[in-house]
């Protein structure tokens, strides 16, 4: 049970983050401080363990709100 709480609490944690990586966006706009700082931690060939995970971190904490802005922004 502990587990399963944890787990639902890291979940909500990333989907938080998300929301405040869409705020940030939506207020401040496309260039600024916070995407040059989010855009850094995705690698495109990452090459070893912490490339690999820093790609898992930015998809769970950023990758979505940050993708969508920059989709929606180019349209």
């Amino acid at each position: 049970m502990i587990i399963y709480m944890i787990i639902l609490y890291l979940i909500g944690l990333c989907i938080a983050f998300q929301y405040i990586t869409a705020f940030v966006f939506l207020v401040v706009g496309r260039n600024n401080f916070y995407a040059r700082f989010v855009e850094k931690f995705y690698e495109h060939q990452p090459k070893d363990w912490y490339d690999k995970f820093m790609n898992f971190f930015y998809i769970m904490n950023y990758g979505v709100a940050h993708r969508g802005y920059v989709k929606v922004m180019e349209k």
